[in-house]
């Protein structure tokens, strides 16, 4: 028997026909024109596509998957159309991490899939973590002394707020992110400083900005207001007695530190002296006196005296 190899592209095959000996036969034509091709086999890139998007606040992070190649084997000009092989992944509304067995497709550079021919894989194991969005506050860690008779006013961040990425059981319970330890000594000036973050394991910023906390200090000074004796406010007054008060100063001074622009804006109404004689009956009484600022004030003042801290009164019935 004769064996006649045939080589890839365009060959001509002759036909033959195998008859009795006494069968007279004519064939037309006598040759087959057939083009052939080699069979090869190949590797190509797997590729995942993501399609739509996550849940509100979540954001996808790192995709793994396996196989990332794969053969593929098949006639030489389908397995030379092939630019990859792909598998879909829609992430609509995903809120959770994802791991699935994929459907694998070859597809030409058209993303035509390309049929025709066997791979090595017919499927593609995929995880994508999906990570919780979260905007909390930032809180500086100060450890900060101020020169003597300065103090600080007022501590502004910048952002006051961040919005931290990790997994949703990591970052459902964190409300704030504090800054890491910043010790500063002696202030008697304004100061700004680039802060670090301190953040738990395992959460990252989502947008690496910057954060810088500015400390704005002040001078203390002090000044003194009179209240009238007659601005004293009395209560819990026994029923039927009343409040004798020759004996008390005409004014009572108050001597508060604070910074100047809190002195400034005290207004006689911002300072209440206040005497409480809830139980007490007729008799004569040294009282020590107590002040109640307004709460503008309270906050920012340092030190408050009373110039008398005592007073004589007397309860008499009416």
């Amino acid at each position: 028997m004769l064996f006649i190899k045939y080589r890839a592209g365009i060959n001509n095959i002759p036909l033959e026909i195998t008859v009795p000996n006494n069968v007279k036969t004519d064939i037309t034509p006598r040759f087959v024109r057939v083009e052939l091709e080699r069979i090869i086999n190949e590797q190509r890139e797997v590729r995942v596509l993501m399609s739509g998007t996550p849940g509100d606040n979540f954001v996808v992070g790192k995709l793994e998957y396996k196989p990332t190649t794969v053969w593929v084997e098949g006639a030489e000009s389908y397995v030379n159309s092939i630019k990859n092989v792909i598998a879909q992944l829609d992430i609509t509304g995903k809120s959770e991490n994802v791991a699935l067995r994929l459907p694998l497709k070859p597809v030409n550079g058209k993303s035509e899939e390309v049929t025709n021919v066997d791979m090595g894989a017919s499927h593609v194991d995929v995880s994508l973590s999906v990570d919780l969005l979260k905007s909390v506050s930032v809180k500086p860690d100060l450890q900060i002394t101020t020169e003597a008779g300065y103090i600080v006013t007022n501590v502004e961040t910048s952002p006051a707020s961040v919005v931290l990425r990790g997994q949703k059981e990591l970052i459902s319970g964190i409300t704030e992110v504090i800054t890491e330890p910043v010790k500063l000594e002696d202030l008697n000036r304004d100061r700004t400083y680039n802060a670090k973050l301190n953040l738990p394991e395992g959460i990252t910023l989502h947008k690496n900005t910057p954060v810088v906390v500015n400390l704005y200090l002040a001078k203390l000074e002090e000044a003194t207001y009179k209240v009238s004796k007659d601005k004293i406010i009395f209560s819990n007054i026994s029923e039927g007695f009343e409040v004798n008060t020759d004996d008390v100063p005409e004014d009572i001074n108050v001597r508060i530190v604070a910074p100047r622009n809190v002195l400034d804006s005290v207004k006689e109404d911002d300072i209440k002296i206040l005497v409480d004689l809830n139980g007490l009956g007729a008799d004569k009484y040294t009282i020590e006196l107590a002040a109640q600022l307004s709460f503008s004030l309270e906050k920012d003042v340092r030190e408050l005296h009373l110039a008398p801290k005592t007073i004589d009164i007397k309860l008499v019935e009416k």
